[in-house]
């Protein structure tokens, strides 16, 4: 991972968002007052959950959690209405679910310790304002963690550490799919995964027609 890409790890995440797209907010980044409502109103989405590495959970199934969160992301920091953002995290999240459970059975495994690394690797260079904007995103990230009311050591030991396993699982997917081309942006290798992709996830909504159909009853009610 490039240290300029590393400073976009937090948008990613909280963003939840895990099909390598980032997204650009509608709103004013420098507001961190902002951020810290935002992880408030995130800490209050999560139902039947006892420990903090259990708000993401390795995500190879549907979690009606990670869509209300995804809702609050997508109004709230993107700018979307409830209606677009509703289909988007329906959307997002069974290609997400589907690009997990095929890298499960490719057999990748990420442990919590690889993960934990990686975040460790991201948080280093951000404190040490090794990459462009470091210090902005710090901050933007600390307000989020004083909205989600932990402390920052839990946020980069136990919050984040599922979704660095989901990130590092999909990079090695795409590492199986496209070989040595996968740090490519050509739009060939774009191409390609995009197909790839798309085939998984027809894949899976074909073997999986219940649970598809359970989860979008859920999230659009």
């Amino acid at each position: 991972m490039s240290k300029k890409n590393t400073i976009f790890t937090f948008i990613l995440l909280l963003a939840i968002i895990t099909t390598g797209t980032v997204v650009t907010a509608n709103v004013d980044k420098n507001d961190n007052a902002w951020y810290v409502e935002l992880g408030n109103m995130v800490s209050k989405s999560k139902v039947n959950v006892s420990s903090i590495d259990e708000w993401s959970p390795i995500n190879s199934e549907f979690d009606y959690n990670r869509h209300d969160q995804f809702i609050i992301t997508l109004v709230e920091y993107v700018g979307m209405d409830k209606d677009e953002a509703i289909h988007e995290a329906v959307e997002g999240q069974i290609i997400n679910v589907a690009l997990l459970q095929k890298a499960i059975e490719s057999g990748i495994e990420i442990s919590k310790e690889d993960a934990l690394r990686e975040a460790q690797i991201d948080r280093s260079i951000m404190e040490d304002g090794d990459a462009d904007n470091a210090q902005e995103a710090l901050e933007t990230i600390r307000s989020f963690i004083k909205g989600l009311g932990i402390t920052e050591e839990q946020y980069w030991t136990e919050y984040v550490v599922p979704q660095y396993q989901e990130k590092l699982m999909l990079l090695e997917l795409q590492d199986q799919v496209l070989g040595s081309s996968s740090y490519s942006i050509d739009e060939d290798t774009m191409d390609t995964w995009a197909r790839y992709e798309q085939n998984v996830v027809d894949e899976f909504v074909r073997n999986n027609k219940q649970e598809v159909l359970q989860f979008k009853s859920y999230a659009t009610e």
